[in-house]
């Protein structure tokens, strides 16, 4: 095999590798906060894992992973590999093994005699790597030398008048910058994706967020707090429309309770129908005054749908436990706390992070899914009742 035909082979087994990477990246993260998992690699304990790039295998060791930056002096020597999550990899002076950050950026000022790779940040070369160089959603800078191949997934490759590689460059979805004075030793490969181009890189930046650092409890907490004071913002609306009309919401709860699935249908047409109806107002002369008013409407129209959903709600438990029906504004109160309590429920357990914090995530999807219902319910009866101003859906006509 000549030399040309072995960069091209080395390089499309970089690249391929590349390609396994985002997409198992993508599908599935290790949920473990001390450990470390290389997507695309080969599993061979609970702790250690391979990544071929280019014509080798890097077998990394993701106990000794590192949260946060990573700075090699310039008169340090790191005889391992340095591997990151959720920040950055600078170089002065030189690390014998390979360099992979996740969710960070990789700057090689110095020497790095394995590979270098980055997932979801930037690759920057003003000295010398001896090996491999990929990054995968970010660009790659080479200033210096890098004695094999280069490849990129989801962004640029831009060379200095001084760069050297001494393999192939392989880049897909992104561009190739070489001035004059740059050399390439191998092969020049540029896969051109047309329109997803520009959204490779955000798709890889958000697979990247798992290797961000994990929120403390601290930052939990707050977050539901934050949840907390918005669905009790939320409650002091419905509350108040429960207060002020409550026979409007009244009708709404009849309406909900006698054609449920009418209104069902009805309330999915106008989800539908809001967005093209918007964008129509906003291109004629005569609609733009009107979306704000438009919008005040719907948003009054989910806050009614809802309180008189949760009213139903309450119905149906007060019968269940044998007690007789509340009054309309204790009802729509306690029907509003029980049509989101999967929500503060999943916020509060998810303050004690794993395993609990995938526990809060199916409450929320839950709930998330019964809040749809009941809005869509909801907006269906809104519009038989005219925002409860009328009894609902006219009664059918027999004729004798």
């Amino acid at each position: 095999m000549s030399t040309s035909n072995k960069h091209i082979h080395g390089a499309g087994r970089l690249l391929k590798s590349a390609l396994a990477w985002l997409v198992l990246a993508s599908g599935a993260a290790r949920a473990q906060e001390t450990a470390i998992a290389i997507p695309g690699a080969d599993h061979h304990s609970d702790s250690s894992y391979r990544v071929k790039v280019g014509n080798r295998e890097v077998e990394i060791d993701s106990r000794n992973a590192r949260v946060g930056d990573f700075y090699v002096g310039p008169a340090d020597t790191i005889s391992d590999d340095v591997v990151t999550k959720g920040g950055s990899i600078t170089v002065e002076g030189m690390v014998t093994g390979d360099c992979v950050s996740l969710g960070g950026p990789v700057r090689v000022n110095g020497t790095v005699l394995g590979d270098v790779a980055s997932f979801g940040g930037p690759v920057e070369v003003t000295g010398s790597v001896k090996g491999d160089v990929a990054s995968f959603g970010g660009p790659i800078t080479v200033e210096g030398s890098v004695g094999n191949d280069i490849a990129s997934f989801g962004g640029p490759v831009k060379l200095g008048a001084r760069a050297e590689v001494g393999g192939d460059i392989a880049v897909m979805g992104g561009s190739i910058e070489k001035p004059d004075g740059a050399v390439v030793h191998g092969e020049i490969k540029n896969i051109d994706l047309g329109m997803l181009n520009s959204f490779i890189p955000r798709i890889v930046g958000s697979a990247a967020l798992s290797a961000q650092p994990k929120p403390t409890a601290a930052r939990r907490a707050v977050k539901f707090l934050v949840v907390f004071f918005m669905l009790a913002g939320l409650g002091i609306m419905v509350i108040l429309l429960g207060t002020f009309f409550t026979r409007p919401v009244e009708r709404v709860a009849h309406i909900i309770e006698v054609d449920f699935w009418k209104s069902a249908g009805i309330g999915f047409l106008i989800q539908i129908c809001i967005a093209p109806a918007l964008t129509f107002m906003a291109v004629s002369i005569l609609g733009i005054p009107l979306i704000p008013v438009a919008v005040l409407l719907v948003v009054a129209a989910i806050l009614m749908g809802i309180a008189g959903f949760g009213a139903i709600i309450n119905q149906k438990l007060m019968h269940a436990l044998g007690r007789s029906p509340m009054k309309t504004l204790p009802a729509v109160a306690l029907g509003f706390l029980l049509l989101h309590c999967l929500f503060l429920l999943g916020s509060l357990v998810s303050i004690a992070g794993s395993p609990l914090t995938a526990l809060g995530v199916i409450f929320a999807i839950i709930n998330s899914i019964v809040l749809w219902c009941g809005i869509t319910v909801g907006l269906g009866a809104v519009w038989a009742t005219r925002l409860g101003t009328r009894e609902g859906f006219p009664a059918p006509v027999v004729k004798i």
